[in-house]
């Protein structure tokens, strides 16, 4: 993909650009569903927990991740030259960020 966008003659701030363009919206909109998700639950059952909580704030917060996670990525592609190696490691280092915030929002619940 990246080489069709060089021969189409775009730059590399160009390519950087649509790349955080796509995955912002795509992290927003995950965003957005796992907020709903977790502000409004579906029943009033005890198995779920509501989170009572500003619903503005939630959906900031789980925006700010999904945004530090996409760059984080751009980040560790940078440092790996070996694409297995890259993909081996970076599950790793991308699940610990999420799991420090889910232990957060587990415990202020």
């Amino acid at each position: 993909m990246r080489e069709t966008l060089k021969i189409m003659g775009l730059g590399r701030f160009a390519y950087i650009m649509s790349y955080l363009t796509m995955q912002g919206i795509l992290s927003f909109l995950t965003s957005l569903v796992l907020a709903v998700a977790i502000w409004n639950p579906m029943s009033k059952n005890e198995i779920f927990v509501e989170y009572g909580g500003n619903f503005t704030d939630l959906l900031l917060a789980l925006t700010l991740l999904g945004f530090s996670l996409i760059s984080l990525s751009m980040v560790m592609t940078s440092i790996f030259t070996d694409s297995k190696l890259s993909a081996q490691v970076g599950p790793i280092l991308l699940f610990f960020p999420s799991s420090l915030v889910l232990v957060v929002l587990s415990t202020s619940l």
